[in-house]
């Protein structure tokens, strides 16, 4: 992405003009470090308080824009703030966007970019609203991008280097290439592989990222405590985003792939992790009051799973009894167990 494409963005997003390939965009970029997030809301405060124009090119004056630019720029990339009355009168007026200005001020604003942003590059933004989403790409790799989640291909992907930006969930099955390992950043953990099969979820409003092997090996690093695991096969690795603490479960779950297999399977598992599964799968919030039945080993199968059918099945077998208590949640009371 380059440094003039970001301004861009910011400005239509100044005038709720952002497309929805944009809009992902511009939050793959603010999430790759806290510094570009810092850029994106300073220059959005400058673009924000940049006088506005009329819709004529005639009522434009293409040297006071570029004065105001450069008046800017003298002052380093810092907030601009102007007196309460012309604020006001800002407000009071009903202004369009004139693309004519904006080239104008886009050249005069394009040095404010800050230079931590280099040679960063993004050319292939790949998103998903309500749907899942199969990408197969240049290298031969196959991406399956669940609902609401966005991938991010750095520029010259599958030429000198294969690494990408992942916000949300994906299941990746990774091409071999001894040469160029396979790297996805997500929130501040970092996956390599060189060909293998793995699940990535990093629910932008969860509290943790789940990585989960299905072949090959992956090595997962937390970039905060900068620590690292190796996970082989039906392995996994928990990051939680707010200690920065990076876990590994050799255990893991084959229901981390479920919302692909459309299958929950449960083996001799712990009643409150079989919960746990459940309540990723449909997303989903369950109570179980009775601390003493979440060490209960509980097995089945259940293909095309429906939420209601699932816990009704869990409350026959522990004797519970199930109360919807929100449009999303619910609760397991009483129950017997040793």
């Amino acid at each position: 992405m380059t440094e003039n494409k970001i301004i861009e963005i910011l400005m239509k997003q100044a005038h709720s003009e952002l497309s929805q390939e944009e809009r992902a965009m511009l939050e793959s970029f603010r999430g790759q470090s806290s510094k570009n997030d810092l850029f994106v809301k300073e220059n959005q405060l400058i673009l924000t308080n940049l006088p506005s124009f009329e819709e004529s090119t005639d009522l434009f004056d293409a040297d006071k824009a570029l004065a105001k630019v450069n008046e800017i720029k003298s002052s380093g990339p810092k907030l601009i703030t102007l007196n309460s009355e012309s604020n006001n009168t800002h407000k009071k007026k009903s202004r369009s966007y004139n693309w004519v200005a904006a080239a104008v001020v886009l050249l005069g604003l394009g040095s404010l970019v800050y230079s931590f942003l280099g040679d960063q590059k993004n050319t292939l933004v790949y998103t998903t609203e309500g749907e899942t989403k199969t990408i197969s790409l240049s290298d031969g790799s196959e991406v399956l991008l669940n609902k609401n989640s966005t991938l991010t291909l750095a520029d010259g992907f599958g030429t000198h280097l294969r690494d990408m930006d992942l916000t949300g969930e994906a299941y990746f099955k990774v091409r071999n290439n001894d040469n160029q390992p396979f790297t996805v950043n997500t929130s501040g953990v970092k996956i390599e592989v060189l060909g293998t099969e793995f699940n990535i979820d990093n629910n932008p409003v969860g509290d943790v990222i789940e990585v989960y092997v299905h072949e090959g090996k992956v090595k997962v690093s937390s970039l905060h405590s900068r620590t690292k695991v190796l996970l082989t096969a039906a392995e996994s690795a928990t990051y939680n985003k707010d200690s920065g603490t990076l876990l590994k479960d050799e255990q893991g779950t084959v229901n981390a792939t479920s919302w692909l297999t459309k299958k929950l399977r449960f083996n001799n598992i712990l009643l409150e992790r079989a919960l746990k599964d459940i309540e990723n799968h449909f997303d989903i919030e369950i109570a179980l009051d009775n601390d003493a039945c979440k060490d209960e080993p509980y097995t089945s199968l259940f293909n095309d799973p429906i939420a209601e059918d699932v816990l009704e099945t869990i409350s026959a077998v522990f004797d519970f009894q199930l109360i919807k208590s929100g449009a999303n949640s619910y609760q397991l009371s009483g129950g017997k167990c040793k």
